[in-house]
């Protein structure tokens, strides 16, 4: 038999043990969220020093080799994005764009994630449609511009339209293939249960599908910006791509470097809103998987 100084050693020994290993973790954890914390900050700090030194490149080899002609400088877009803004013509065409822009891509949006959750979660319908929508995706949206433009004019709706449908069929496909990634063994446990349709459709199918879905809608933001910039190429009176059209007409490449500019920052603006929203959609996941570390502990 061990004595009554072994045992008290021997538990000692084993809660100290213990006590370090928590201690040991928490400073991991600690330390890890210090540098998550800080890696967000260091990200943007190389980011704005990298796009600085590129464009001190850029300045420098104008200035240098005079080749402003062709590439223009940061100090010229600056200066005609400046008299853009002074006569008014920015804030329009800006306006017109984010119009076409915003409106073709909720209805485009909404259409896809609508038929491509329900095409994804029905076999049956889903196997007869999917061939006959592939085609479509197929085409060069490009190439139906000039027909949006004779159906609906050289109006805003011409350019909503496109819009809409280049970012419908990205939307479509990736909510249709994450619909169809749902387990359905998870479905037959929760009919099993006594869940209905719709407790499984809310439970089940719609948060596995809003991954998928937000991350086609990430996806198709930039090809809202290129269908309604196009549109504007085709056939607009006003807009960022009818600036741009402007500017390439009379050779003026520091026009051209402007509106790109422009829509840099704009789709930039528009790109982080929707990562924002996707982060507290998303915030469920986030939450589960910090509950399934805690059990497996």
């Amino acid at each position: 038999m061990r004595s009554s100084s072994d045992v008290s050693t021997g538990e000692w020994s084993e809660r100290a043990r213990v006590t370090s290993t928590t201690t040991v973790d928490r400073a991991g954890q600690s330390g890890r969220s210090g540098s998550a914390r800080r890696l967000p900050g260091l990200l943007l700090i190389t980011q704005i020093a990298v796009i600085a030194a590129l464009l001190v490149a850029w300045q420098l080899v104008a200035t240098l080799f005079g080749t402003d002609f062709w590439t223009s400088s940061p100090a010229a877009i600056v200066e005609q994005i400046g008299r853009w803004i002074r006569d008014g013509a920015l804030w329009t065409a800006l306006g017109v764009t984010l119009t076409e822009t915003v409106v073709g891509f909720a209805l485009g949006a909404v259409v896809g994630a609508l038929v491509g959750f329900v095409l994804g979660w029905s076999r049956v319908l889903g196997d007869i449609l999917e061939p006959i929508i592939l085609p479509f995706y197929a085409l060069p949206k490009v190439a139906l511009a000039p027909l949006f433009v004779l159906v609906f004019g050289v109006g805003i709706s011409a350019k909503v339209m496109l819009v809409a449908l280049m970012v419908f069929f990205i939307v479509f496909f990736v909510t249709f293939r994450g619909t169809r990634a749902v387990d359905r063994d998870l479905v037959v446990i929760a009919r099993v249960m006594g869940a209905g349709r719709v407790d499984t459709w809310r439970s089940i199918a719609l948060p596995h599908a809003s991954v998928w879905m937000l991350s086609g809608l990430r996806l198709a933001l930039p090809s809202a910006f290129h269908g309604a910039v196009v549109g504007e190429f085709i056939a607009a009176s006003d807009g960022v791509g009818f600036l741009i059209r402007k500017a390439t007409a009379t050779f003026n490449t520091t026009g051209v470097f402007a509106g790109v500019v422009v829509l840099l920052v704009a789709a930039s603006i528009l790109i982080g809103a929707v990562k924002r929203v996707e982060r507290r959609v998303l915030r469920w996941q986030d939450t589960a998987d910090h509950g399934i570390a805690r059990r497996t502990r």
